[in-house]
């Protein structure tokens, strides 16, 4: 059986993983939180964009076609 005490080297790392991975996830969920958020905005707002292109283009198709004479 290996004695482990608070200086053996795979204690200090074990514990410095912990240590690091606290704030990794402080930072972390926060930072993918605001990533999906953003992500979820600008879809939508893209999707927006498109609509309001595709429907001007269409008002713009039946402009045009009133101004031609019925053949």
């Amino acid at each position: 059986m290996i004695h482990l005490d608070e200086n053996h080297w795979l204690v200090r790392s074990i514990l410095n993983f912990f240590v690091v991975y606290k704030y990794v996830v402080m930072i972390g969920i926060p930072l993918i939180y605001l990533l999906c958020v953003l992500h979820v905005f600008f879809t939508n707002f893209c999707k927006r964009q498109s609509n309001q292109i595709e429907n001007n283009s269409g008002a713009i198709e039946m402009i045009d076609r009133q101004d031609q004479p019925p053949v």
